[in-house]
């Protein structure tokens, strides 16, 4: 780590490796356009400039001007033209009372900025005379909806074209420093998980199990969790995005034992994220009828697994997830009352600059996919079982397709329930 570590993002690479990669990816960007690019970052972080509202994101920069600059502050253009050389880093000044307060910050003018980074960098109020003579700019949805001033007059001045269909063919299949820092990041969060389950008499709610989650993650990794860590106990776990994270483990009903606590966390490493989701017994040991439940869904993601070649589309992925766990539903004779009809989610997302990744829509459900592309797993049963009561049961691994198949980064976290409670017992 440098000074310059919460700033620049080099992937685990040199100054100079890392200048030249994301260089090389500005001009593949370059190379498959006729008119210049312009690229935002939101304008302020997560606290939205208030003080009072302040809160910890050690990196919270647009993925895709990260992925072409490496550079996380705030705020920050991107200015790139096919008939230019030099691409510009638009900036505000550099101010020493900023660094006094907050750390190290680049500004328009910093020769070691150009010097590390390779990027010419202008004071924003030079925006104007860049893109005066270009009728038509490239950008993405994602900066027409950050809500900078000089956007909002720039779509009234000249033709806004979306660049979202080339940012996906780039961003989509990751490259081989990538692949590594995501498998990186699914090792990291194999630790954490594991260093919670040592320890796990000694939690007696979700908030104990969150503390020590957090506590692990960041013991593994300065960037952090990949997302807000959801630990729902009982039936908060069949809550899809709960994070209030701060019930009392249920107590024991009179007719089964102590219920599940559901974990969905993710280490990040560098620019990539990892997704993980298990199911802990709060006793320390499932129940039979629990195994049974945890290991419909456990075996139903490793065939689902099985499935990942390039050329699949994951829509039939998902369509024989859920055909599996409803077909193992109906044979165990169990009643199940769901909220949903057939699913309650699709069976997994595209991984690795975001968390969820690919386009907002998904469309790339009807895709074929392809070598280097990332993607989760992860099936789940959600409703009230009679003799159990609401639950929620998620199991979720991470994948990268390979030319021939595909490579499970997290095999290595607990794949059946009895490994839950073995690493619980270590």
């Amino acid at each position: 780590m440098t000074r310059y570590s919460g700033i620049w993002i080099t992937d685990g690479l040199s100054d100079c490796m890392a200048a030249t990669r994301y260089a090389q990816r500005r001009q593949w960007l370059k190379s498959n356009l006729t008119h210049p690019v312009l690229l935002v970052s939101p304008l302020s972080g997560p606290d939205g400039g208030h003080s009072w509202a302040h809160v910890h994101r050690f990196i919270f920069q647009d993925p895709y001007l990260l992925y072409l600059t490496g550079i996380n502050q705030l705020p920050m253009a991107l200015w790139l033209d096919p008939s230019a050389e030099t691409d510009i880093i638009l900036l505000p000044p550099k101010s020493d009372q900023t660094i006094f307060w907050e750390g190290m910050r680049w500004g328009a003018g910093d020769i070691e900025l150009e010097t590390i980074t390779g990027l010419h960098s202008l004071p924003a109020r030079s925006f104007h005379r860049l893109i005066q003579s270009h009728p038509v700019i490239g950008t993405t949805n994602s900066t027409l909806t950050m809500g900078w001033p000089m956007i909002k007059r720039l779509r009234r001045q000249q033709k806004l074209v979306s660049i979202d269909d080339v940012m996906w063919t780039q961003r989509l299949c990751l490259d081989e420093v990538d692949q590594h820092n995501l498998a990186v990041a699914v090792q990291k969060s194999n630790w954490a998980f594991r260093s919670v389950l040592q320890n796990w008499g000694a939690y007696h709610s979700e908030q104990d199990v969150h503390a020590a989650l957090l506590g692990a993650i960041y013991h593994e990794s300065p960037y952090g969790p990949s997302f807000p860590c959801i630990v729902g106990a009982g039936s908060n776990a069949a809550t899809l995005h709960y994070v209030k994270n701060d019930d009392p483990f249920p107590p024991p009903n009179p007719l089964h034992q102590h219920g599940m606590v559901l974990m969905d966390f993710g280490v990040r490493w560098h620019a990539m994220h990892a997704d993980i989701t298990r199911v802990v017994p709060i006793s320390g040991q499932f129940s039979t009828l629990q195994s049974e439940l945890v290991s419909l869904v456990c075996e139903t993601a490793q065939r689902c697994g099985a499935m990942i070649q390039p050329g699949v589309l994951l829509d039939d992925i998902n369509q024989a997830a859920w055909t599996w766990l409803n077909e193992g539903i109906q044979s165990m004779g169990i009643s199940f009352i769901r909220p949903y009809s057939n699913h309650p989610h699709q069976i997994g997302h595209l991984l690795g600059h975001q968390v969820h990744d690919g386009d907002a829509k998904r469309s790339y459900r009807n895709r074929p996919l392809q070598a280097g592309m990332a993607l989760t797993i992860e099936p789940g049963l959600y409703g009230m079982v009679s003799e159990l009561g609401e639950i929620g049961i998620r199991w979720e691994d991470n994948y990268v397709v390979t030319p021939n198949g595909c490579c499970c980064l997290s095999s290595m976290l607990p794949q059946r329930p009895s490994e839950i409670e073995a690493s619980i017992r270590q």
